[in-house]
């Protein structure tokens, strides 16, 4: 039997679509470049940084040191080439004195002039030759004849023979026929670099849209976010399934922002990626917990070098559980006081040590330092007052000292604690029925024409109502009945008569003390005139004739006297103190007033702030005193302004702080002491807003972030999406890019 045959030698091996030649070793011209079919078919998008920069540094960009194209794999010549045309020819270019000479007869050197005539030429400083380019990456191995390798393996040193003539050594390797090697090569390369840069841009358009689209995506979460934590909306719904008819407020909110805008659309939800729709509850948290982040450090660069106070407070939120709001008081650079919320922790007791270390937690965590504090406030928290800071002055909540003031007047008077009883009485029974309060809305509206009709008054219908109504519980309608008798007592409507004036004297100061940004001058001044206005009663008469005791006395001297007394000794026991000195101390610095007095800035100065001011600034101080005051009781836009604080801000804006520094500083000092913990109190009637009932499984980092993007909007809307997007691509490694990536 016949042996198998070979294959006829016809049959030449295929490799991606171009015929390797039988014999490797067969003699081919010169003027046969490489076929770039292989390359244009296998061209593919760029790699990343990573894989460029190994790239780099596997191929040498030396001609004289660089391995030739053709002693590489064909996978390893793809590579190659693409990286040397996005890279150029290699062109050094040193001082002309820097080229060698090519030997010690003709004494010639290379000049790099030549780049600009002959775009292909590249220079070794290893070989000290010249080398093409093109003819580099697209010609074959060399045949063997002489001067076809003179430009691409052995390089060209001969440089007499480069001259202006047209038998220059440069042109008559390029030739003048167009099919010549050089020439050909060109062409290889100008269409193949016009390949690639065509597939890299359509690749980077492709980049492009997918980071834009990433963007515009998180973009989307972003303002749904925001806005439903400006307006204390719940995020999230009971089903939020896709066939779900509510998916809650933050989806909905997400479709509603589709509906109006088709490239959102084009990018949310369902057409979104699978793994990157950043609608999860973890990616709300996580932006929300960022948002905050920003805020707070907003708060750190508005507060900068100045000193400042914290107030702080306690309350119990829907879950029982214990918060405490910080917020910190300051001068801002404009000379504004600022209260800024800056955080709520979860305190797991009221100990000062616990509170003391959440404190300075906070205070860590923002860059905020203990030893710049200098004041403290708080609602009573006299567990509080230690000596972590000692200039950190304790000043009791003006708001709180006036209404402990206030329920402790009552105490005195039989009368008037009777009232406060009965009217507690009187209110649970109206308002513990839904009906009763609708009837008495009711009646009031019904009560009101009548008099305008007839000038009468018909009081205790909506109780006489109840006492007689057969359809209520026993003792639902004695309590009814009983109330009905109080009201219509003439003690019950003396004392309500009564205690209105004395309310209506004591409103105007709870307001001043309740005002989000309030001075200490005009705090004591309030104090002040609430005292000169309750003393106007005549408590002179003797109270020792009580056989002559009539109506009018009792009601003028028992009663209303009494009531008076017991509310101005609780003011004067209870805005006596240190903080009383120091604030009192602060009234002198106002130079528009009588009571300006450079001694007792100078005893404020060296019993209060002795750590702020040295003495050598104390002694700039009492020089700059005497022109301050005259400066600012003459300049008439100065001496106008209602308040220290207005004050203060007034020297900012023309420009005087910077004459007057010490004084300036000292004003910053006496705005920053707290004067009242309103705005904790207010950061608390936010936080029943954040945590309700339905949610009152919301966690403590939510909360927390919620509340620092409710209470601050003013920084908050400054905080761009784009500046919370760039932070959230930083925080973790995420599926989608949110940037392109530099080559």
């Amino acid at each position: 039997m016949a042996s198998p045959t070979k294959p006829p030698a016809f049959f030449k091996p295929i490799v991606s679509g171009s015929r390797v030649p039988e014999n490797p070793n067969a003699t081919n011209d010169q003027t046969t470049p490489i076929d770039v079919q292989v390359l244009e078919q296998n061209a593919t998008p760029p790699s990343e940084a990573q894989q460029a920069r190994n790239v780099t540094t596997a191929f040498e960009r030396d001609p004289g040191k660089r391995t030739q194209i053709w002693q590489l794999s064909p996978t390893e010549q793809d590579e190659a080439i693409r990286f040397y045309i996005s890279e150029g020819p290699y062109q050094p270019k040193f001082e002309p004195d820097e080229y060698p000479y090519n030997d010690a007869i003709h004494r010639r050197r290379f000049c790099r002039n030549w780049y600009a005539d002959f775009w292909w030429l590249e220079y070794s400083p290893h070989t000290k030759r010249a080398y093409c380019f093109p003819c580099f990456l697209f010609s074959k191995k060399p045949i063997g004849k002489a001067g076809s390798d003179a430009f691409t393996v052995k390089g060209f040193q001969n440089w007499k023979k480069v001259h202006s003539s047209d038998k220059c050594a440069f042109l008559t390797h390029m030739g003048q026929d167009p099919s010549s090697a050089h020439n050909y090569s060109v062409q290889c390369y100008n269409n193949l670099k016009n390949r690639i840069a065509h597939i890299d841009q359509v690749v980077l358009k492709q980049k492009e849209k997918r980071v834009a689209d990433a963007r515009l995506r998180l973009k989307t979460t972003i303002d749904s976010i925001r806005w439903l934590t400006f307006q204390a909306c719940p995020f999230r719904g009971h089903d939020e399934s896709p066939d779900s008819i509510n998916q809650g407020n933050f989806l909905e909110m997400v479709k509603l922002l589709a509906s109006y805008n088709k490239e959102v659309n084009d990018v949310v939800l369902q057409n979104a990626p699978k793994k990157a729709k950043y609608t999860s509850p973890d990616v709300q948290k996580e932006i929300l917990n960022i948002y905050a982040r920003k805020v707070q450090i907003s708060i750190r660069e508005e507060i900068g070098n100045s000193k400042f106070c914290i107030m702080v407070d306690e309350s119990r939120d829907e879950s029982k559980k214990e918060q405490m709001a910080i917020v910190v008081r300051f001068v801002n650079k404009e000379g504004i006081i600022k209260e800024r919320f800056l955080d709520l922790i979860h305190v797991k007791d009221t100990a000062a040590l616990t509170l003391k270390d959440s404190i300075c937690a906070v205070l860590s965590d923002n860059n905020l330092s203990v030893r710049d504090i200098r004041g403290q406030g708080y609602d009573g928290a006299s567990n509080m007052r230690g000596d972590e800071c000692p200039y950190a002055y304790y000043i009791h909540c003006m708001a709180h000292q006036l209404q402990l003031a206030l329920v402790a007047a009552s105490r005195e008077a039989h009368e008037v604690h009777n009232f406060f009883q009965h009217a507690i009485s009187i209110i649970n029974v109206v308002s513990a029925s839904s009906k009763r309060n609708d009837e008495l809305l009711a009646k009031q509206a019904e009560q009101i024409a009548h008099e305008i009709e007839l000038g009468e008054l018909d009081t205790g219908r909506v109780l006489r109502n109840i006492a007689n109504d057969r359809s209520i519980k026993r003792f639902s309608r004695g309590d009814a009945a009983g109330a009905l008798h109080i009201i219509l007592t003439f003690d019950f409507v003396f004392v309500l008569v009564l205690m209105e004036k004395i309310m209506k004297i004591t409103e105007v100061l709870c307001q001043t003390l309740q005002k989000k940004s309030i001075d200490i001058l005009n705090a004591m001044d309030s104090v002040s005139n609430t005292k000169g206005v309750t003393s106007y009663a005549d408590v002179t008469k003797s109270r020792n004739k009580h056989d002559n005791t009539t109506t009018l006395h009792h009601y003028k001297i028992d009663v209303f006297n009494v009531a008076i007394d017991q509310q101005l000794n609780e003011l004067e026991d209870r805005f006596s103190s240190q903080a009383t000195e120091l604030l009192s101390l602060c009234a002198s610095l106002d130079p528009r007033l009588d009571s300006f007095d450079r001694s007792k800035i100078s005893t404020l100065v060296e019993k209060y702030y002795p750590a702020d001011f040295s003495n050598q600034e104390r002694a700039q101080l009492e020089c700059q005193l005497p022109h301050f005051q005259l400066d600012v009781c003459n300049d008439p836009e100065l001496s106008s302004l209602p308040s220290l604080a207005d004050l203060t801000n007034g020297l900012v804006k023309l420009g005087k702080n910077s004459h007057y520094p010490m004084v300036d500083k000292l004003l910053r000092l006496v705005m920053t002491l707290p004067v009242s913990t309103a705005t904790t109190e207010r950061a608390f009637s936010a936080m029943k807003l954040a945590k309700t009932r339905p949610r009152n499984k919301m966690g403590d980092d939510f909360l927390r972030s919620y509340m620092i993007i409710y209470i601050e909007k003013e920084l908050a809307r400054k905080i761009t999406s784009e500046d919370i997007i760039n932070s959230y691509d930083l925080v973790g490694s995420r599926r989608g890019k949110f940037k392109l990536i530099e080559m």
